[in-house]
């Protein structure tokens, strides 16, 4: 949030002609219509995670950390699959000549249209100047909430193209947006809305800024705050609109070039008692329950004004169920009838895939592993999966167990196929196994667990859809 020298001077130049006379895990319907909230693929721990990444460095525009934060930031788009490149914005601190860069990655729609969903991930610290910026709420909050959007949205098929941004120099002048503003002036016409983030991990309400305080606001950028403060609350937060007071944050130069563009931030940012201080950090700035419920609102945001669906059988078939199946079953194929029923699937085990597990499992699994074709290789972060056409990387059980299965295919002649045939690494099964979560690649499913003990339940706790490849 631009604040410091720069928004105190706006703030005066604003009253000054005043005087003159003048954003649990939310999900929401991939049917048609997108009229019901639904359990969705949102993961605030891996939200989180980001943000442990972002505040390790104290990203202030006159220093390398900015640079190594935005590196960071590509590689994980393209970790993604993501379409992603830089754009230099040059600069000058006392005489000295810098050049730090924009990040962007892009999700292709139908329309020729685009949505542009922003944050900025550079910081600054002014109380005192010296300390360290970490920014894990200004704005780190909105930075991981747009990594978490677009992995969710990559798995849909849009109508419009999603263009996210992760703008530098927001807290000196707003010039990485300016610098965008500029460059991609040839697309004003074309981009139907930009929604900033800005602040959205600390408090709610949110709110929706728009235009500014002393000037005509034009019709399509009210729609779009109307619109924008209407989703945040489908979802379950608390929000309205209201004009700026001043330019502050990166919506404000697309506006000013003719873009309906807005700004989630919260109602009560200038009141953050860590506002652009060393101590806006993640166990000061951020609460929890706050961020997951920004990021479930600003995923609703995201596909609506993108209008995006659901872009496969397969995706839809697990994402439209979440919740515990009190599973008394003995073995996985009958715990597998149990899901399938809730999801609306076959009872019968003839359409039930085994499913092949990691390395650490039982030695029965590595069997499986060679007649599909499949290899895993460990990593730093955690598991390669390397199958026939390409690869994927995942992470360990949340829960610090090695254990996780793959499903080769996700539906087989109309059906849909889950659960795994018993390979954890102490052969547990699967009515006794909580499932962490699911992520569907394109027709491969990883499945993340941990033991629960013995207790009889399965638990889906997390879906999270993701195609690799074509």
């Amino acid at each position: 949030m631009a604040g410091g020298l720069y928004g105190a001077c706006m703030r005066r130049a604003l009253l000054a002609a005043a005087l003159a006379g003048l954003l649990y895990m939310g999900v929401f319907s991939l049917a048609g219509g997108y009229a019901t909230p639904m359990v969705y693929a949102a993961s605030v721990e891996r939200a989180l995670r980001d943000l442990r990444k972002l505040t390790s460095y104290s990203r202030k525009c006159f220093e390398p950390d900015v640079n190594e934060s935005a590196e960071w930031l590509l590689g994980e788009l393209r970790k993604m699959g993501v379409e992603a490149w830089v754009e230099a914005v040059n600069y000058t601190g006392k005489g000295v000549q810098y050049t730090s860069y924009n990040v962007l990655g892009e999700l292709k729609g139908e329309s020729g249209l685009l949505v542009l969903l922003t944050a900025h991930y550079d910081s600054i610290s002014w109380k005192p100047p010296t300390g360290r910026a970490p920014g894990a709420d200004d704005d780190g909050s909105g930075v991981v909430t747009v990594l978490e959007a677009l992995r969710i949205m990559r798995a849909l098929k849009l109508k419009h193209t999603l263009r996210v941004v992760f703008f530098t120099a927001e807290e000196i002048g707003l010039l990485g947006s300016r610098a965008y503003a500029k460059a991609h002036i040839s697309e004003a016409n074309v981009t139907v809305a930009h929604v900033q983030l800005d602040m959205i991990g600390y408090s709610h309400p949110l709110v929706v800024f728009a235009g500014l305080e002393n000037k005509p606001l034009d019709d399509r950028t009210r729609e779009l705050a109307e619109r924008v403060a209407e989703l945040i609350q489908e979802a379950g937060v608390e929000a309205s609109w209201e004009l700026a007071p001043y330019p502050l944050s990166d919506h404000y130069p697309l506006w000013a070039s003719g873009v309906p563009a807005v700004c989630i931030s919260e109602r009560n940012v200038f009141q953050h008692p860590y506002f652009h201080t060393p101590r806006d950090t993640i166990e000061n700035s951020i609460r929890v329950e706050v961020l997951e419920k920004s990021i479930m609102a600003v995923v609703n945001v995201a596909v609506k004004l993108t209008e995006a669906s659901d872009c496969s059988i397969e995706a839809a078939k697990l994402v439209q169920w979440r919740g515990v199946v009190e599973a008394p079953a003995q073995a996985d194929q009958d715990a597998a009838k149990l899901i399938l029923r809730r999801l609306g699937g076959s009872s019968e085990t003839t359409h039930v895939r085994t499913l092949v597990g990691g390395p650490i499992a039982n030695p029965e699994c590595e069997k499986w592993n060679e007649l599909a074709g499949l290899r895993f290789v460990e990593t730093e972060e955690g598991i390669r999966l390397e199958y026939p056409g390409g690869s994927v990387e995942f992470e360990r059980s949340m829960w610090g167990r090695e254990d996780y299965a793959v499903l080769a295919h996700v539906v087989h002649e109309g059906e849909s196929i889950l659960l795994v045939e018993g390979c954890t690494r102490y052969g547990t099964y699967a009515a006794a196994l909580a499932f962490v979560s699911v992520e569907i690649h394109s027709r491969i499913a990883i499945v993340h667990w941990a033991d629960s003990s013995g207790n009889g339940r399965v638990e889906l706790g997390e879906v999270t859809v993701a195609p690799v490849g074509p």
